[in-house]
């Protein structure tokens, strides 16, 4: 039996599908790293595993067991590997700290703990690969993630859309994704068809952005756009609850006298909101400071933000977290003429971990980049991806968007729809000629092609448990729940084989 090291989300899915792996004498998870729901669980059904606490690992790695470390693969620490994966989670602890005040040197410390203490699980535990439910998005798991590639164990992540409960495997190092060879009889399955025509068609026929925009944008919009309603969500009971838990974990430290990286100072709940209400309004004030001017009868790239921080771009975008990099990359290829239009994520200013992925000189660096407009949010996104030369992203729906809608599309990162007519990947030596010359594709060629995609690597699951895009995982069949679990595991059964 092959022995795995599994990252897990809280879907129950994920859960069920290394039973039916190890029930079948197929592999055995020997490390455990996910959502703390199913932790009891793993450790009553996998005996031999070592099932780590989440909490432990990404905000109090002091704490984990000290395994004394002796160097194993300490050549890590001088590969390409460690370089990429250090800038990686230095930023991806942008989502801990939320007052501001978590300084690089004990981030860098965080990362050496985890790092002696995971190679050491590594070397005693030999893993034949790594299976990750999502892209890692915790510095503890990209960190694992990244010694695995390093030493060359196999790796591969469940790839999910933005679009429909469907999910690829793909094999990280090859970029390739497994195919499945099985079919679904269930009839949400082949309605999935059906709905991707459709919103394939409702993009392509649209006349209004405001048909086709995520619902979450509009509610984060309306929640935002008075200060009754900021301070009615300020007193709701789900933001009382965080306060609460804030207040008690630094009253907890400060009693202990253990140290709290993330607040050294113990600054109250209070003071710590005001903070961070502060960081957002420089944020947002140095954004109209820097916003330019657009004429969209004039020959232009168009190019739409990610709110971070966030999964699609790091570490989904590679060195491509770092979006002002995309944008260097993508200054170099293009014409002198030809402009570029950056325009803002709305959700950075309507989600209150908005200002964690900001500085307020992110703007004024966009813009000291030649033939570079920084562009106001409220300009309408479809008339800025029809009168575009090129629509580009990092790994967003709106390549997929301006695919539908006949635009050359340019993706810098691991998305999920790479491959689609009207899209390419960014390459070193890609030209601005080549993705000029991409073969037109119709509407139809887009969604004959998701369709086939689908089919050819595609299995019916919902990578969390509350859903995608506007489909709730919360109203699928107990059919479409048991396809989850026999489709996922056994697209790791193709890929154990393989191996």
């Amino acid at each position: 039996m092959k022995k795995y090291f599994y990252f897990m989300t809280s879907a129950q899915t994920w859960l069920d599908m290394a039973i039916n792996l190890y029930d079948e004498n197929i592999a055995e998870p020997v490390f455990w790293l996910g959502d703390d729901c199913h932790r009891e669980k793993a450790k009553k059904h996998f005996r031999d595993c070592y099932v780590s606490v989440m909490n432990d690992i990404v905000h109090y790695p002091w704490r984990l067991e000290n395994n004394q470390y002796n160097s194993e693969f300490s050549d890590f620490f001088l590969s390409e590997n460690y370089i990429r994966c250090k800038d990686a989670c230095i930023k991806m602890m942008d989502r801990l700290d939320h007052i501001g005040m978590f300084n690089r040197l004990d981030r860098e410390m965080y990362l050496k703990i985890i790092s002696h203490w995971a190679l050491k699980k590594v070397s005693e535990l030999k893993p034949d690969a790594l299976i990750v439910a999502e892209a890692p998005h915790s510095h503890a798991q990209y960190l694992i993630y990244e010694i695995f590639l390093y030493l060359d164990i196999p790796v591969v992540q469940f790839l999910s859309w933005s679009i429909q409960p469907v999910v690829m495997l793909q094999q990280v190092k090859e970029n390739k994704l497994i195919p499945v060879e099985k079919t679904f009889s269930i009839s949400e399955w082949k309605e999935i068809n059906i709905k991707i025509e459709n919103y394939i068609k409702k993009v392509s026929n649209s006349d209004n952005y405001q048909n086709f925009i995520p619902t979450s944008i509009g509610t984060q919009r309306r929640n935002s756009s008075s200060k009754l309603k900021r301070l009615s969500r300020f007193f709701s009971r789900r933001k009382l609850r965080e306060l609460a838990a804030e207040e008690y974990r630094n009253r907890k430290f400060k009693w202990k006298k253990e140290f709290l990286p993330v607040n050294p100072q113990f600054i109250g709940v209070l003071i710590s909101e005001w903070i961070r209400k502060d960081k957002g309004k420089n944020v947002l004030k140095a954004f109209h400071k820097n916003i330019d001017t657009c004429d969209l009868s004039q020959d232009y790239v168009y190019v739409g933000l990610h709110y971070e921080p966030e999964r699609s771009t790091n570490p989904d975008g590679g060195p491509f977290h770092d979006q002002i990099l995309a944008i260097v990359k993508l200054r170099k290829i293009l014409p002198p003429n030809v402009e570029i239009y950056v325009k803002e994520h709305p959700s950075q200013f309507y989600i209150h971990k908005g200002p964690r992925g900001r500085s307020p000189l992110f703007y004024d660096a966009i813009r000291r980049i030649k033939g570079v407009r920084l562009i106001d949010i409220t300009i309408e996104n479809l008339s800025l991806i029809r009168n575009a030369k090129i629509v580009c992203t990092i790994t967003g729906t709106i390549g997929l968007e301006a695919a539908a809608l006949g635009k050359k599309t340019l993706h810098f990162g691991n998305s999920w729809y790479q491959g689609m007519p009207n899209t390419i990947r960014w390459y070193d030596g890609i030209t601005y000629e080549e993705i000029m010359n991409l073969p037109n594709a119709s509407p139809d060629d887009v969604s004959r092609h998701l369709i086939e995609y689908k089919a050819t690597y595609g299995v019916p699951c919902f990578r969390n448990e509350s859903g995608v895009g506007y489909v709730s995982a919360h109203n699928k069949s107990p059919e479409f729940a048991a396809a989850e679990v026999k489709g996922t595991a056994h697209l790791a059964k193709q890929f154990f084989k393989k191996i």
